[in-house]
């Protein structure tokens, strides 16, 4: 797999090097550290599971790409749902951070459980928690 992939390492160098020089002139350390991201993000993010799926595990990559796509989808609704939820919430510190700490529990759990609650995986995570907590609460 390395063969198919040995000079991918070039083109996220340059492009690492290009946005670090573009981007840390205006922003400083962040913009060295956003060029990092965007380098890696349009070179090995997507070529990297490519490779591996498609040559070294014989799987179709459209696979992995569209399920990335959901999760990516759960985890910005989940976070401009918190955003918009705890903006106006103004307490002293120890409570706004318990308010707050229990709002993002159930719109992370909830939006979590609206999408995936028909999946093997999350039937599998459900079973294996109800296995455990019966068994430490529920003595025989």
């Amino acid at each position: 797999l390395f063969r198919h992939g040995r000079y991918m390492v070039l083109f996220t160098a340059f492009f690492n090097l290009l946005f670090s020089f573009v981007l840390g002139s205006h922003y400083g350390i962040f913009g060295v550290l956003l060029a990092t991201s965007i380098a890696r993000l349009i070179t090995n993010f997507w070529y990297d599971p490519y490779i591996v799926l498609k040559l070294g595990l014989h799987q179709n990559p459209q696979l992995y790409l569209s399920k990335f796509a959901k999760y990516l989808f759960v985890l910005l609704l989940s976070s401009i749902l918190i955003y918009f939820s705890t903006m106006f919430l103004h307490f002293q510190p120890v409570l706004n951070l318990i308010i707050k700490s229990v709002i993002c529990f159930f719109i992370i759990n909830g939006v979590i459980i609206f999408f995936f609650h028909k999946t093997q995986e999350f039937n599998k995570i459900k079973n294996m928690l109800i296995t455990i907590f019966t068994s430490i609460f529920v003595k025989t």
